[in-house]
This record gives structure tokens, C-alpha cells and sequence, in this order.
């Protein structure tokens, strides 16, 4: 039940328009406001009960602060940050992760969100795909980053290892049900190109697992990030994640000469909007019809890294429930810089497959006046040439 928002402008201070919305998608104008220097106060009598809080700026804005006050209407708490459990640390590694630790990694290959990135090589993903010669980095004038993972299911966590990389400084952990409402659990401070174990003093029940980065010179760097829960089995370093599996509810291509697997499949995405916290980019390549990736309005895109090159026999699109008027599929070879159109054509609601022959590391779908998509389905065979590494990527602004 908000009763209060209180902006700080940057640079110039605009008229604005305070809107709420139960579900992130349906607003309500809840009041016209100019703009001053300073702190600028609206008050709400009665409290508008509310999840979504929007800022809509009349023209382009700045702004320094924002902060929602009310009170939770089921009169729940927020739990404070606990400052007990133990840290302990341990050299560095190279190569894979597998066999690094003797329990089931929660987090590797799940999805993942994070509040920037450096470049497109250091997406969010690198921190969970069970390598150590790639790594998250945040961009460099985020304040405060984060970066979180979706267990996709409820654990009860007592461990949190995170293998830094250069950038290091004070971090916390933070556990949610929701993706909404995070309860501290730890603080802590990272050790560069070391391990830090984080063992929880008691058992923490969570979906969400987030790593918030504070007091960092420049980036926050993370290598691999492991998730522990109580009944964590001893796994031999040679066992596949069960998640790279083909979906048994997706049916196999067409086509006999087609390879059965899905290049896709967990990989690192990217997309221009997400609208619900549920509907982020990685639902598109969780290997689950029952989730989608939902855009805002608008054209809108959403990306795949293959994590090698390969020539691209098809593409099947399962779209959600937002079908898109015509959508193209796109490659590049750098997706910081510039994508080349390969197909464009109308969207068709259900599977829609899309015949291609081209060689890529990166695919993207582009969609003109936004759209959602289940799953994201990607084939073909190996082709040569190296794997796009950080120091081959600009970190020039990735084209809308």
C-alpha cells in the first residue's frame, strides 16, 4: 500500500506521470507531477495498493533516486540482513568446474538476470556455465550491480561459493520466493581469482538466489557461481547436467537428416525487455513450454549465444501469447556492433520453423510490435573457426 514517492532529478528536472500496476502490464495514471530541483515528494491519501510503481517521463530524464514508501498490506516484515555464518576462501583454478566441487551445483545452467554487463561476451550466463575461463562483469558505471539466478524450484540453501575474478570488493547475499522481495542473508567481501565459500548459519528456503555487489572500484567479475543445498549428492566430474537434454516434450524436427540436438538449449540469451520478473530471456531457452519470454511493446529482439560457430540448418519458434505482426531471424558475428537479416516474414501462431544455411555463433529474433516467445529451438551442424572470446567483442552500446 504506497503512500508516498520521492524523486531525485539528475540533470533536469520534467514533468512526470506516477503509475501502479498489479501485474506489470496494465497502468494506471496515478498522478501528474512537475518536476523541481531537489527532493520532489507526491503523497497518496488513500495508499494505492500496488506490486509495479512506473516513473513516465514526458521527455527524456534523469534520475538520481527514487524511493517507494508504504506499508506491506499483510503486515509482513522485512527480515534484517544477518551478519553470522562463516567465509572461507581457496586458490584458484583453471579450466572447467565439474570437478571442483563434490556437490550438484544448483545454479549451473539455470537461468540468470543481472543489472548490466561490461560487453556481450561477459553476459550473465558465463557466471553459471560451468567454465572458469569466462566470467560475468558488470558495466562500469553501475552503482550497485547484482546478478541472480532462478533455481526453478524451492531448496533449502547453507552454502553459496562464488569464484571471483579481478574485480573484487564487499558483496551480499540475498534470497527471494518471488524474485520481488529479497531477505538478506550474508554480507561478505570477494578475494580475487580465489573461491569464497559462504556457509549459511541456518538453512535458507529460496528460488532465487542474488548476488548483490557493493563497494567496487570499478566492475564486479564473477567466474562461477555454486549453489548448495542440505541433500547435495556427490556426482563424478564426468556426469552431463541433466539440463542439456532435449526436452521430451518438444518434437523432433521434420526432417530425418536434421541433428536432434538443440543448440539453444540453456544457452545465453539476451533480449531488449523483459515485462514480468517470471517472463525474462532465459525462459525462452529453458527447454520448457509451460514458461515464455514476454517483451514490452514495441519492436523488440532477443538473442542466443551458441557458444560456438555452427551452420544453422532451421529455427522453430513456439510463440507464447504475443504474437508478433512479422519477426526476422538475424546473425552476426559481433552483437555489440551490427546483425545481418537472413529471414523475414509473417509470425504464424503454434511451432513456426524457419529453413536457414548460414554460419553463426549469435542468432536473434527480432520482432516488429513485440511479442513472446515458449521456446526458442536452434539446429545445425559444428563448423570451424574459434569461439568469440571478451577481448574480441566492443564494448560499444548493443544496436536495438
Amino acid at each position: 500500500a504506497v503512500n508516498r514517492v520521492v524523486l531525485l532529478f539528475g540533470d533536469v528536472p520534467q514533468q512526470f506521470v506516477l503509475q501502479s500496476a498489479p501485474d506489470g502490464i496494465k497502468w494506471t495514471d496515478r498522478a501528474v507531477v512537475d518536476g523541481a530541483n531537489g527532493f520532489v515528494s507526491t503523497e497518496f491519501d488513500p495508499p494505492v495498493l500496488t506490486q509495479w510503481v512506473r516513473v513516465l517521463c514526458r521527455t527524456s530524464c534523469s534520475i538520481r533516486e527514487l524511493t517507494i514508501h508504504g506499508e506491506d498490506p499483510n503486515g509482513a516484515t522485512t527480515t534484517p540482513a544477518a551478519t553470522t555464518g562463516s567465509v572461507t576462501a581457496t586458490e584458484s583454478t583453471t579450466g572447467s568446474t565439474s570437478g571442483s566441487m563434490d556437490r550438484v551445483n544448483l545454479a549451473e545452467l539455470k537461468p540468470v538476470l543481472s543489472s548490466s554487463q561490461r560487453s556481450a561476451a561477459e553476459h550473465v550466463s558465463r557466471l553459471r556455465d560451468g567454465l572458469l575461463s569466462t566470467q560475468w562483469a558488470s558495466a562500469a558505471g553501475d552503482v550497485e550491480p547484482w546478478a541472480w539466478v532462478d533455481l526453478l524450484g524451492v531448496y533449502g540453501v547453507v552454502e553459496v561459493a562464488i569464484h571471483w575474478a579481478v574485480d573484487v570488493g564487499d558483496y551480499e547475499l540475498q534470497i527471494s520466493r518471488n524474485a520481488v522481495e529479497w531477505t538478506s542473508v550474508m554480507h561478505a567481501s570477494g578475494l580475487a581469482g580465489q573461491m569464497v565459500r559462504n556457509s549459511f548459519p541456518s538453512t535458507a528456503d529460496a528460488q532465487w538466489m542474488r548476488v548483490v555487489c557493493r563497494s567496487f572500484d570499478s566492475t564486479c567479475a564473477i567466474k562461477e557461481l555454486y549453489v548448495y543445498d542440505v541433500a547435495g549428492p556427490e556426482i563424478p566430474a564426468t556426469t552431463a547436467p541433466a539440463s542439456t537434454a532435449a526436452p521430451a516434450s518438444t518434437a523432433a524436427p521434420a526432417s530425418t537428416a536434421a541433428p536432434a540436438e538443440n543448440l539453444a538449449l540453456s544457452k545465453p540469451v539476451l533480449a531488449s525487455s523483459s515485462v514480468l520478473p517470471n517472463e525474462y530471456a532465459a525462459r525462452a531457452v529453458d527447454g520448457l513450454g509451460s514458461t515464455q519470454w514476454r517483451s514490452a511493446a514495441g519492436d523488440q529482439w532477443i538473442w542466443v549465444d551458441l557458444l560456438s560457430r555452427y551452420t544453422l540448418s532451421h529455427v522453430v519458434v513456439l510463440w507464447g501469447d504475443q504474437l508478433p505482426s512479422s519477426f526476422n531471424v538475424e546473425i552476426s558475428t559481433n552483437p555489440a556492433v551490427s546483425w545481418d537479416t537472413v529471414v523475414q516474414q509473417p509470425a504464424a501462431a503454434g511451432a513456426q520453423q524457419v529453413n536457414l544455411g548460414s554460419t553463426t555463433q549469435w542468432l536473434r529474433i527480432y520482432c516488429a510490435g513485440g511479442c513472446s516467445i515458449q521456446e526458442l529451438q536452434v539446429y545445425g551442424t559444428p563448423a570451424t573457426g574459434r569461439l568469440l572470446q571478451a577481448q574480441d567483442v566492443t564494448t560499444a552500446p548493443i544496436l536495438l
